[in-house]
């Protein structure tokens, strides 16, 4: 991970009021390496913090745009938001959770843009997820 996520992550974190926790630089390394993991992965892999160190930090790495939430079904998984990570949207699967990242597509991102000035919306990100049945899950 590189210096200046790093950094910005605790400005972050400063700015907002809140303590730099070494659970809390823990969990954004995790994020970082991991992209797309699901809550309950996380918390295994955060080890030497206690669930609900996760949880709490997941809820305010949320309120603070540290991380966007991707909904399957009554699960879900995590991803760090376009401030740590190039913006993009996904492919989910419902069946087996997988997710796969779209390519980058500037034709969309105008029409998403396009779309939003035309009903006089002042946007300041979005997040497309198109959910679905993978190819794998489909010829089963």
């Amino acid at each position: 991970m590189d210096d200046i996520e790093f950094a910005n992550f605790k400005k972050l974190l400063k700015d907002n009021g809140y303590f730099i926790t070494k659970p809390r630089l823990r969990l954004f390394a995790l994020l970082h390496h991991h992209p797309e993991i699901s809550i309950k992965q996380l918390v295994v892999l955060a080890d030497k913090n206690d669930q609900s160190t996760v949880y709490r930090n997941l809820i305010l790495f949320e309120k603070l745009g540290i991380i966007n939430r991707l909904r399957l079904g009554w699960h879900s998984k995590v991803e760090l938001s376009d401030m740590f990570q190039h913006h993009h949207h996904h492919f989910t699967c419902l069946k087996c959770g997988n997710v796969t990242i779209l390519p980058e597509n500037s034709l969309l991102e105008d029409q998403i843009n396009k779309l939003a000035a035309s009903k006089n919306f002042s946007q300041t990100d979005h997040q497309l997820e198109i959910r679905g049945l993978c190819q794998s899950c489909s010829d089963k």
